[in-house]
């Protein structure tokens, strides 16, 4: 059982540092486009954990691919 709850653990914090991650590496132009920025998102996913992670993954980011200019890329350079 104390295994389990360890594995369990351990998922969330990589999946809550893999979103601070996403959230780092996204264009602030991105997030503005959908209505929010990078320090808000960053402090929202630091602070409340997987909880944060789960709406930046579930919601934000699908917003922000779909509506911000596609995500990373396109912080890059001009359109070709």
């Amino acid at each position: 059982m104390g295994y389990l709850v360890l594995g369990v653990l351990l998922l969330l914090m990589v999946f809550w540092v893999a979103a601070m991650v996403d959230v780092g590496r996204t264009p602030d132009v991105a997030l503005i486009k959908v209505g929010s920025n990078k320090a808000m998102m960053m402090t929202l996913v630091v602070l409340t954990g997987w909880i944060g992670a789960t709406y930046w993954f579930a919601l934000m980011r699908p917003r922000v691919q779909r509506l911000g200019a596609g995500g990373r890329q396109a912080a890059v350079g001009p359109p070709s």
